[in-house]
């Protein structure tokens, strides 16, 4: 088992491209855009599907491996370079309530 102090020391420190980050926010938010400014991508939906497809899309590019359960849960899995380290999980959803927000 690795030691914390010892991969946290050996990482470099991540950071996030907000213009990157925004730009695809705004490219998911197009798909099921409404006339109102607002967003409808429900469950399942056509929408849906094209909003997952293109999240699945970028995971792969990034080079990550992409499952969906039976459930229709998206999930990718990125190797990092301490395969023994614990795992990092996060998730969120691509579906929307009827009239959403980006």
């Amino acid at each position: 088992m690795l030691n914390p102090a010892t991969v946290s020391s050996t990482v470099e420190t991540l950071t996030v491209n907000a213009h990157r980050l925004m730009q695809m926010m705004t490219e998911v938010g197009a798909i099921g855009a409404l006339p109102n400014g607002g967003v409808r991508r429900l469950a399942f939906s056509p929408e849906d599907r094209q909003g997952r497809q293109l999240v699945q899309s970028w995971m792969e590019a990034a080079g990550m491996t992409v499952i969906i359960d039976a459930a229709g849960n998206m999930i990718g899995r990125y190797r990092g370079r301490f395969p023994h380290a614990p795992a990092l999980a996060t998730g969120s959803h691509l579906d929307t309530v009827p009239n959403a927000g980006i």
